[in-house]
């Protein structure tokens, strides 16, 4: 895609190599990426690139980032003249890092002033691929509660880092080696499809408890409970994306058995969580046609059907063999959540936090 693009403000011309490259993409977000700004420029490890991506705004934000990039000559500013979207907008930022490593903030969230330094402080140590801190969620009603996205239960396997992609760092070369992008054309998802195509290269993955980003959830956010008819399609889309990745890696990167694993549960998600996004049967539909295709898909399918048969599934996998698409939405229905079959995956607990202790800005104020 060509688009008018420009580097309006970047006041440094000095050489050099930032530990960190952080992007942030902006879209309208003048009530909050102050505060953002505020959480990144004042890390305690200074050394770091910021790459803020406005795409496109047309509300003060742009104002806000020139301000911010006129004080501070880690900044770079580019301004798209032309609505991209948030992964594109990363895209951008992604072709002109300098750091060794790469983080992501979203323009409404918050950091620890010390996640950057303690997450490259690991990364120097250990020299990995990946290393991943805690992350917190903000939800509606103010309540902290803890990501489902365990580090403890990351050590078992690289895979269930599946999600809260901006909760770590990522070497630049592995990203680079490998043309690793977001892929511009998901509403929904581009995150997990990157991280997983990360997660697939990275060989060192290291984890650590004490720092943290905090995703704030909003109404007008992309990742709300409620999903419209494109976001339904585009998260179908995402577990299509991840299904080629796995069967694309399979000879080079990962064992027999987890691939299957892996692939199963992929398989899983779309009717156990994404058919759940919509009251319409249509794209309830959707997302069973995109089962078994997925089903006959599998680079290794026979193996698969091992796999269902292990996990007491005997009876999807005829309905599947036997294309019989409306009995297996009858099925389906009785999945809630991810739990009711993937057992291995835990729903969040919610635990109240008291937000004074947060160490980003400690007069935060949650709305």
């Amino acid at each position: 895609m060509n688009l008018d693009i420009k580097v309006i403000w970047h006041k440094s011309k000095e050489v050099r190599v930032p530990k960190v490259s952080v992007i942030i993409p902006v879209y309208n977000v003048e009530q909050y990426i102050s505060k953002c700004l505020d959480c990144v420029i004042n890390q305690t490890l200074e050394d770091i690139e910021v790459i803020c991506i406005n795409d496109c705004s047309t509300d003060g934000s742009l104002k806000i980032l020139q301000e911010y990039a006129s004080k501070d000559n880690r900044i770079k500013l580019i301004d798209l003249h032309q609505n991209v979207g948030s992964g594109e907008a990363k895209n951008k930022g992604l072709e002109i890092v300098k750091g060794e490593y790469i983080g992501f903030v979203d323009p409404d969230d918050c950091i620890d002033l010390n996640f950057y330094e303690e997450l490259y402080k690991k990364a120097s140590e250990t020299n990995a691929d990946i290393v991943k801190g805690e992350l917190i969620i903000i939800d509606f009603d103010g309540i902290a509660k803890e990501s489902k996205v365990k580090n403890e239960q990351i050590k078992k396997s690289k895979f269930y880092f599946y999600f809260d992609y901006t909760s770590a760092i990522y070497k630049t070369s592995v990203i680079i080696k490998n043309n690793i992008i977001f892929p511009s054309a998901l509403i929904v998802g581009e995150d997990v499809v990157f991280l997983h195509k990360v997660i697939l290269k990275s060989k060192i993955i290291e984890l650590i408890n004490n720092t943290k980003y905090y995703y704030i959830r909003r109404e007008n956010s992309l990742n709300t409970y409620i999903y419209d008819d494109k976001r339904v399609l585009s998260a179908i889309k995402t577990i299509e994306y991840k299904a080629n990745n796995y069967n694309n890696s399979y000879d080079i990167d990962i064992l027999h058995d987890e691939y299957l694993e892996q692939y199963y549960l992929n398989m899983f998600v779309l009717v156990g969580y994404t058919i759940n996004l919509t009251p319409k049967k249509s794209l309830k539909l959707e997302c069973i046609k995109k089962f078994i295709e997925l089903f006959n898909n599998c680079k290794i399918k026979k193996e698969l059907e091992n796999v269902f048969v292990q996990k007491n599934q005997s009876e999807v996998l005829d309905l599947i063999k036997n294309n019989k698409i409306e009995y297996l939405l009858e099925i389906c229905k009785k999945y809630k959540t991810l739990t009711n079959y993937c057992t291995i995956v835990k729903l969040r607990n919610n635990v109240k936090t008291d937000m004074k202790n947060v160490k980003c800005i400690s007069n935060y104020t949650y709305i």
